[in-house]
């Protein structure tokens, strides 16, 4: 029977519904939900920020770890041009790896977008390590969600400091399960990118052991991701500043 903190770190990036929905007591509210209407009309007048979700900050799951059953969070879609999910050339403390943003011209990457209050972005950026594994960056892109009344001048995204992962190709590693128009690559599962690093990292290790010392051995993590470094596409500070 798999571990429950194997199946945390394997089932990354979480199922998440198909926006637009709304995240309150800890549940979620559909279009659809007789109680939909109640809880928008909670949502308020007050001013929220757009951050784009790349990976599990679109996922109820992760939601309920971060925020408390009082926070109302409305998540809609967007559509980012030349802009891709791929997954970062580092570990979370929980072993999964986990995603970020690159420049992908050509591509069209569709994305949830959480609309987050004051309070709820300083919480998010203390659950994203900021100067550590991510900065949080802003493009003047206007944000809009008509179905829940709600404008942004700039949309936010937390982009990772240690780069892409790349594959033996040299090429960035694209997440599976998002819609991406003209990417002609496979997005890889957790399972599979959990299998590519481990072969890089410590081949023939099983991969409970390997998410293992993940999980447990901080400065281990802290070698595997410098290792993975070596060979990432570097972040770029002009790509969402």
């Amino acid at each position: 029977m798999i571990s429950d903190r194997l199946k945390r770190a394997l089932d990354y990036p979480y199922p998440a519904p198909k926006p637009p929905w709304i995240f309150s007591d800890h549940r979620v509210f559909t279009p659809g939900d007789p109680l939909f209407q109640k809880v928008f009309q909670d949502i308020g007048s007050q001013a929220r920020h757009a951050v784009v979700a790349a990976g599990s900050n679109r996922a109820p799951d992760q939601l309920r770890r971060k925020f408390e059953p009082q926070d109302i969070v409305p998540v809609s879609m967007v559509t980012l041009r030349d802009v891709d999910t791929v997954y970062s050339a580092h570990f979370s403390a929980y072993g999964s790896v986990p995603a970020t943003l690159t420049e992908a011209v050509g591509l069209s990457l569709r994305s949830a977008v959480l609309w987050l209050t004051d309070e709820q972005l300083e919480r998010m950026n203390e659950t994203e390590a900021l100067g550590v594994n991510y900065r949080l960056g802003w493009i003047d892109r206007p944000a809009l969600s008509r179905r829940f009344g709600l404008k942004s001048p700039r949309t936010g995204a937390y982009i990772s400091l240690h780069g892409a992962l790349t594959d033996d190709d040299g090429s960035a590693v694209p997440l599976a399960g998002f819609t991406v128009r003209g990417r002609k690559r496979q997005g890889l599962t957790q399972q599979e990118v959990q299998k590519l690093v481990s072969a890089r990292l410590h081949p023939g290790s099983a991969m409970e052991d390997f998410i293992g010392m993940t999980i447990d051995n901080t400065d281990e993590r802290n070698r595997r991701r410098d290792t993975l470094k070596k060979t990432a596409i570097l972040p770029d500070d002009t790509f969402w500043p």
